[in-house]
């Protein structure tokens, strides 16, 4: 960790003039102390909600939370007491962070823009993109998924013996689904896991699928990542763009090491996914229908990123819609169409805790 310079203290002293034979004496009230205590100009205070609760994670037990920075501004990240850390930790759902005031004074025109990526065991990794356009207190609220007492809109599918891998090499197929049924994931025997580093998997492997039904009301507020983003579009270039999802989902397998796998070697990943005929697709204005095509996202959780990763045609279910899709590697996958970001307009965060509602004209929520 690292300090930013530490706070002056200023002692002004008022001392009369006296004769120099007189003996000196100093009247407490004739002493100044100025200290300078507000060189912290803005103050960025997240809670943290358990989505299905919408209690503070953590205000009732011990549990902490692990915070991590990321993005182009991540250097100007400190705590409130001048600190830098590698990992920030919660206490009681809460954590506050503030801007080194030496090195980063936010504006509209020129904002401080970073990315939080918080962790915590037996919860679903959350993160969040912050654009920060003026000085001041700003209150930010983040909802995380418990595994274990999902929200409505939000399913699990977990496997926790899906199978074993030999040097990578996949020694049998891993089928993972939610228990309607509205989403799946197969992985073909054979199939080579890697690592982010490009380390192979070894050994037991588990596995997890997590799906969001965005015509659920509130679920949307628990998507990692949130909706207003910064994409890598079908062109290669970044766009601040909004998602109108119709499916979202987060896949993991994890070998006994607690690699994660990251991508694919000699074989990829199929999904299956439900969609609601009722969501709208903005690029006809009507419901969504079979032939209408979609774009498929993967997430960079550290940058806070969304990719381009190619478009898939809706086809009819006996149940009414749905996609499929190959994917060479793991991330959280959004099905989306496009729409403006309103970044350029800041907009007030809604807390779905009970008992707060703040107004931050500085953050998309």
């Amino acid at each position: 960790m690292k300090t930013i310079r530490a706070l002056s203290l200023v002692f002004l002293l008022a001392i009369l003039a006296t004769p120099s034979c007189q003996e000196f004496k100093l009247n407490p009230d004739d002493l100044v102390i100025n200290l300078e205590l507000d060189l912290i100009k803005t103050n960025i205070n997240l809670r943290f909600y358990d989505a299905a609760s919408k209690q503070m994670i953590g205000a009732n037990d011990d549990l902490k939370i692990s915070v991590t920075i990321h993005g182009q501004d991540s250097l100007y990240i400190i705590d409130p007491s001048g600190t830098q850390f590698e990992v920030y930790n919660t206490g009681g759902g809460f954590l506050g962070l503030a801007l080194d005031p030496f090195s980063a004074i936010p504006t509209e025109d020129d904002p401080i823009i970073f990315n939080i990526v918080a962790n915590l065991d037996g919860y679903l990794n959350t993160s969040k993109t912050l654009v920060i356009g003026r000085e001041g207190i700003h209150e930010v609220g983040l909802e995380m998924v418990n595994l274990t007492h999902t929200p409505d809109g939000v399913e699990i599918g977990l496997l926790d013996d899906a199978g074993t891998a030999n040097s990578g090499i996949l020694d049998n197929n891993i089928f993972v689904y939610t228990q309607s049924g509205n989403a799946s994931f197969l992985v073909p025997q054979g199939t080579n896991l890697m690592d982010k580093s490009g380390q192979a998997l070894s050994g037991k492997l588990n596995a997890s699928l997590v799906h969001f039904d965005p015509s659920v009301p509130g679920v949307l507020q628990a998507f990692p990542g949130g909706l207003d983003v910064t994409i890598i579009n079908e062109d290669g270039d970044f766009e601040e763009v909004f998602f109108v999802s119709a499916a979202f989902m987060d896949i993991k397998i994890t070998d006994a090491n607690n690699h994660t796998v990251e991508s694919f070697e000699q074989g990829v990943m199929e999904l299956d996914i439900d969609i609601d005929p009722n969501i709208i697709n903005p690029e006809t204005g009507q419901h969504a229908q079979a032939g209408d095509e979609i774009s498929i996202w993967s997430y960079d959780e550290d940058s806070g990123i969304w990719k381009f990763e190619g478009k898939k045609t809706i086809y009819p279910t006996p149940e009414g819609l749905g996609i499929k899709a190959e994917i060479p590697h793991l991330s959280s996958w959004n099905l989306a169409w496009t729409g403006a970001n309103n970044h350029a307009g800041w907009k007030k965060i809604e807390f779905l805790s009970p008992s707060a509602s703040y107004d931050s004209n500085d953050f998309s929520f």
